[in-house]
């Protein structure tokens, strides 16, 4: 019989006859022992040292319980996958006699993964003194670390660790050996501190002349770092460089300052973050995501184009000191894009923009409430979206198409200009006047109302457009059109 959880076994009926086995993943002490049955043998995927000089009958096994068996898929992910994982209490860690014990431990299990914890129960938050733990009291086969502190002073100085992750509210973060360091996981962390020794402020010179030279302080080299990953850090400073980080996450930190240099980087996710600061500078394209972010800047170096999207976003300043590809602003209020003028697609939904420097060749407003300064006069192609109440006068100096979809009480006053083609589409009381001297085509669907000019290139199209959204339902279509148009609403 194999019983898992917290029990002490005694409710199971003649358990001296029968063969038990009990998993337990809850903290051990001795006086829990005391209550479990001998007969019961007792497996803990926790170190367990006994205060008593006793010797423990407790086995200790390096993983969930599933694993023990082929036929169960694990519930229990590992911190780091493809490792074999032990966890510790800290105590038994800074305990010198302890510390013995559960080096022989992980030694026996073969492991190169732990999972440190600290069981101060009442204390999270409330302690006003930092337990101080350093990483030279670990085995040199430990490559992967996680721990799940609180107001802590976590002091890495083991070169062998690749991979830290840090669950530590009040709690600071030393790193003292950060060469071989590939992953680096923070979570509620407000202080990091790298004191990885350098070697240019060791040189001297054999005249015992001194250098008089300017040293760039406080921003480190990793060279292996390839993932780095802060999720609830508050009061922030990091600056870092490394040729091989390819994943950054900064995810709701508040007043943080983060600065990184790398021109490997393949993913970027910055989510809910409050009045935090971040500049990258890379030479690689990337997709750059600001979702749901207050108050927020991020500025960007680098000699390649770069995608841009804010998402949901207020107060937003992007400082773009490079060619912008696509650029898109959507729900989000107070937005500042200054920088570099060159930009191929700029796309505004919901939005309101205060401040922007990109002269884009290819412009889409969507439901755009107020008035904003962006240089449509540069633009080839203009796409005006749902749009209401508008007046359009000599915006049009060096388009050449021009799409106007489902606008109402619009006017459109075309003067200068070198349209060839024009599309009107489902717009209601709308009127588009001037000179049309270049137009090759224009094409009107579904429209009430409007006022269009004519010309001897007029397409009317006897077309129903049918809208649709990100769902896989099923669209049934009844109509005397002879063609249909099927579009996402939220993609146009």
């Amino acid at each position: 019989m194999i019983v898992v959880g917290s029990t002490n076994g005694k409710c199971i009926k003649n358990v001296e006859k029968k063969n038990v086995l009990m998993i337990c993943y809850c903290q051990l002490t001795d006086e829990i022992l005391m209550d479990i049955p001998k007969s019961i043998r007792v497996y803990s995927t926790r170190v367990f040292i006994p205060e008593t000089n006793n010797e423990s009958n407790v086995k200790h096994i390096r993983s969930s319980h599933e694993l023990l068996f082929s036929n169960i898929k694990p519930i229990y992910q590992q911190p780091f996958k493809g490792t074999v994982d032990v966890k510790i209490n800290i105590n038994d860690i800074n305990n010198e006699e302890n510390r013995k014990k559960v080096h022989q431990i992980i030694n026996d299990l073969y492991a190169n993964s732990l999972t440190i914890y600290d069981n101060r129960n009442g204390l999270f938050g409330q302690c006003n003194e930092l337990i101080v733990f350093e990483t030279s009291q670990l085995p040199e086969s430990i490559k992967y670390i996680s721990f799940s502190l609180s107001d802590s002073k976590l002091i890495m100085n083991n070169k062998h660790i690749e991979c830290v992750e840090m669950h530590g509210q009040g709690s600071s973060l030393e790193l003292q050996s950060i060469n071989n360091l590939k992953q680096l996981i923070i979570n509620g962390v407000n202080e990091i501190k790298m004191n990885e020794k350098n070697e240019e402020l060791g040189i001297t010179t054999t005249n015992k002349r001194r250098y008089w030279k300017e040293i760039q302080e406080n921003i480190y080299t990793f060279q292996n770092l390839e993932l780095l990953r802060l999720n609830y850090c508050s009061n922030l400073n990091i600056s870092l460089i490394s040729n091989k980080l390819k994943s950054i996450e900064v995810i709701n930190c508040r007043e943080c300052k983060i600065n990184i240099k790398s021109d490997c980087i393949e993913r970027l996710k910055l989510e809910r973050n409050k009045q935090t600061q971040i500049k990258l500078s890379t030479n690689k394209s990337n997709n750059i995501c600001i979702r749901e972010c207050e108050n927020f800047k991020f500025e960007i170096e680098s000699n390649n184009e770069q995608n841009i999207e804010i998402l949901e976003g207020k107060q937003i300043n992007v400082k773009s000191k490079c060619p912008i590809n696509k650029l898109i602003v959507s729900q989000s209020k107070q937005v500042n894009i200054t920088g570099n003028e060159k930009c191929n697609t700029m796309k505004v939904i919901e939005s309101t923009i205060n401040e922007i420097d990109v002269k884009p060749k290819k412009i889409i407003f969507k439901s755009i409430e107020e008035y904003i300064k962006v240089p449509l006069k540069e633009a080839e192609e203009i796409y005006i979206v749902s749009m209401k109440d508008y007046i359009f006068e000599e915006l049009f100096d060096k388009c050449k198409k021009l799409c106007i979809d489902e606008c109402k009480n619009c006017q459109f006053i075309i003067n200068k200009n070198q349209i060839k083609e024009m599309k009107i589409t489902k717009c209601k009381n709308t009127e588009i006047t001037g000179k049309l001297d270049n137009i090759e085509e224009i094409i009107t669907i579904d429209n009430e109302e409007c006022n269009i000019p004519e010309t001897k290139n007029v397409i009317k199209e006897d077309t129903e457009i049918i809208e649709m959204d990100n769902t896989n339902k099923d669209i049934e279509i009844e109509t005397d059109k002879k063609y249909v148009i099927i579009r996402n609403i939220h993609d146009r």
